[in-house]
């Protein structure tokens, strides 16, 4: 019965915040992290009786919602929330020599960024963020609060969403120093207490499909919920965790799906993401090619010291490199973006594992990608990007790499309308890699990284519950 008192406050101080932002130049108010702390998990699944709100909700969106409401499980916070609304927690308790606090901004957005008038010559406001991409699992918690086919009746779901921090809820077990048999068998261990309260709270529903027609997002790799001696987490090896589909920035499994890493812009209106495409669209770009990366010669498989080497002697005219060794990338935006903007194509070496960030920051300034290994993005997204590769990007191998094949030279053969028409595909889909600050129709057919990963989730459980009707399968 709580619920409606909280759900008006949050739309409150919504509004409170959308005065301030226009009318004033006082700091952004954060209304993610506003939106939730009021509607704060409890302990319990939500029951049956819904409030009016949510009744004349689904009245009036009960032929688009058809086949897709979700039912949000109703965590305590310490599965998700109170990571943050703790400070002792966020500020060094789960990583000792981190404070996450600000990464949990504005629905896991992060502090917005802020620059001076002369710091960028083109469209700048206050759309960007120093982002963290390990907050995919706040980033879908709070959009899908505000979901619009989200029901507060489970018995009405087409799908169930866990809003479990997973990968920030590892945190501490991955990088326990020193490794004692007891941290590992605590990391094999991990999960067990979020699948307890599932089968003891929403016995019904976890069990009816064994978790078939659940989804979570876990913000982490694939490599982090495998359970290895020196590294990672029993997750896997949980009841029903292979059955449930489970979205992350990486993944290896049939039930994992990889969606795009989230970047530094997210726009807070359609206007805000047309005026950056057409900013894109219009860029000068003088290099041939850009590399922002650092060489790991730790890393033995590693094509990096390659790849920086051949930019190196290439020039600074032809390949222009941002050495991230010397400066942290992921936090400077503004130098990052430039770059890309300025640039036909971006190297994408692998890195510690097999995607990167700077692919997503590289495609949005309409860079074209280069890969070197096709699980950089072929087999990941697959969902976000086309079926054909070879209309956004250039693919050469790893082992040419080694066998001394130019890169410079490949990139050379390719004319100038071609580039222009790769272009031009990554123009039409840079909406499906950003994650913004506002939500588009449910019908509409442009769709965010959120709203695209949401309606492929909920056909790939269609299409389980389907076959497994037609089988006889589920709880008896």
């Amino acid at each position: 019965m709580m619920l409606l008192p909280r759900i008006f406050f949050g739309l409150f101080c919504l509004a409170i915040a959308e005065i301030i932002l226009f009318h004033t130049d006082s700091k952004w108010t954060d209304c993610g992290l506003v939106i939730l702390e009021a509607l704060k998990p409890g302990r319990h699944i939500v029951s049956d009786v819904h409030s009016p709100l949510e009744e004349e909700k689904e009245h009036e969106t009960s032929v688009e919602c058809h086949g897709r409401r979700i039912f949000m499980y109703d965590l305590p916070s310490k599965f998700n929330v109170n990571y943050y609304l703790n400070e002792t927690l966020c500020r060094g308790g789960l990583m000792a020599w981190m404070d996450l606090c600000e990464r949990f901004q504005h629905g896991g957005y992060g502090r917005r960024y802020y620059l001076a008038e002369n710091e960028y010559e083109g469209q700048w406001d206050g759309d960007w963020y120093d982002r963290d991409f390990y907050m995919l699992e706040a980033i879908f918690h709070s959009r899908m609060l505000t979901y619009t086919c989200r029901t507060l009746d489970p018995k009405k779901a087409d799908a169930f969403f866990v809003p479990y921090y997973t990968g920030i809820d590892a945190l501490p077990l991955l990088y326990a120093k020193p490794n004692t048999f007891d941290t590992f068998e605590k990391r094999k261990a991990f999960g067990s207490e979020i699948v307890d309260w599932l089968d003891q709270n929403a016995h019904e529903f976890w069990h009816k499909y064994q978790g078939r027609d659940h989804f979570i997002m876990l913000g982490r790799t694939c490599s982090d919920f495998r359970p290895r001696r020196e590294w990672g987490t029993g997750w896997v090896d949980r009841p029903y965790m292979s059955n449930v589909v489970q979205l992350t920035i990486e993944s290896e499994k049939e039930n994992e799906q990889a969606v795009p890493y989230p970047t530094a812009f997210h726009p807070s209106s359609p206007e805000r993401l047309r005026s950056w495409v057409s900013e894109v669209e219009r860029a000068e770009r003088t290099f041939l090619v850009v590399y922002v990366g650092a060489p790991r010669p730790e890393l033995d498989w590693s094509i990096r010291g390659i790849v920086s080497r051949e930019c190196k002697e290439a020039g600074n005219t032809s390949c222009h490199m941002v050495d991230c060794s010397k400066l942290t990338c992921s936090h400077s935006p503004v130098l990052i973006y430039k770059t890309f903007l300025q640039s036909n194509f971006c190297l994408q070496p692998r890195g510690d594992s097999a995607t990167r960030r700077s692919t997503f920051d590289c495609m949005i300034a309409g860079s074209i990608p280069v890969f070197f290994h096709r699980d950089s993005a072929y087999s990941q997204y697959t969902w976000h990007l086309p079926q054909d590769p070879s209309s956004y990007s250039v693919f050469i191998s790893e082992d040419e790499l080694k066998d001394a094949k130019s890169i410079l030279k490949v990139l050379e053969s390719y004319f100038p309308e071609r580039i222009q028409k790769m272009r031009d595909t990554i123009l039409s889909f840079i909406p499906n890699l950003i994650y913004n600050n506002f939500s588009n129709s449910i019908s509409s057919n442009q769709k965010d990284a959120f709203e695209l990963s949401i309606e492929r989730v909920l056909e790939r459980i269609a299409d389980s519950m389907k076959g497994l009707r037609a089988t006889g399968g589920g709880s008896k």
